[in-house]
């Protein structure tokens, strides 16, 4: 293996990864408005096709229709 250089990091619900891979010429910046760990495994993903490497694709989201009346249970006050 080569070498990777990286950093990541993020603020108010934005976060970003970088990582490189000089000895290749590759770098991949994944700018993102999750906060969760979903952007490493996307960077994670981008960097194995940029090195011709194969990728395990993200489960596809599909779109869910409700009801308003099933949406009505949930108006209300919340604290976070």
């Amino acid at each position: 293996g080569k070498p990777i250089q990286g950093h990541g990091g993020g603020v108010d619900e934005f976060s970003l990864q970088f990582s490189r891979i000089p000895a290749h010429g590759v770098a991949i910046i994944l700018l993102s408005k999750f906060e969760d760990g979903e952007t490493a495994e996307i960077r994670r993903g981008l960097m194995q096709i940029a090195l011709g490497q194969e990728a395990e694709l993200p489960e596809q989201r599909t779109k869910i229709q409700l009801d308003t009346v099933q949406l009505d249970d949930y108006i209300g006050s919340y604290d976070i």
